[in-house]
């Protein structure tokens, strides 16, 4: 199951505070493996 490239009014928490209502959209980081 893949993440959506964006992601739109769910509950965010940010250091502990919650931002209900105060975001509308994330776009989340990359992910990538680092191997040696």
């Amino acid at each position: 199951m893949a993440v959506p490239k964006h992601l739109r009014f769910f509950t965010l928490f940010v250091d502990g505070e919650n931002e209900v209502g105060k975001v509308t959209s994330v776009t989340p980081p990359k992910l990538t493996r680092k191997t040696d």
